[in-house]
């Protein structure tokens, strides 16, 4: 039995993860500018498009609240998101899918990935 003074530790972050970690994505632009903008940004393959909404939608939050979310803490949420209603739904959420539709978000417009 797995006692709670077991020696299990979790795996080191990888690139990927630090690489998200390092990023604190907020919104940016009107709504107007998100309708206009939203069609640029590409989801990369397998990433659901539920679950690319639900990143721009923690990433509004971020920015209307002021929270402190970095891209690690959100692709965390949304994976977390996709584990619950199981890989049959919404499939699997790597740090690979995140980072590249956070960079895609960016470069058309939608949010800004302030680094750390």
């Amino acid at each position: 039995m797995l006692g709670l003074g077991s020696n299990v530790r979790p795996a080191p972050p990888t690139e990927t993860m630090k690489r998200l970690a390092a990023l604190s994505p907020r919104r940016i632009g009107s709504v107007a500018d998100y309708q206009k903008n939203r069609a640029k940004a590409k989801n990369p393959e397998g990433l659901h498009s539920l679950l690319a909404h639900e990143i721009l939608c923690l990433a509004d939050l971020a920015a209307r609240r002021g929270l402190p979310m970095t891209g690690l803490e959100l692709h965390e949420w949304v994976a977390a998101q996709a584990r619950s209603a199981g890989p049959w739904y919404y499939g699997a959420v790597t740090p690979e899918q995140t980072l590249a539709f956070l960079e895609s978000c960016e470069a058309a417009g939608l949010i800004t990935n302030k680094r750390q």
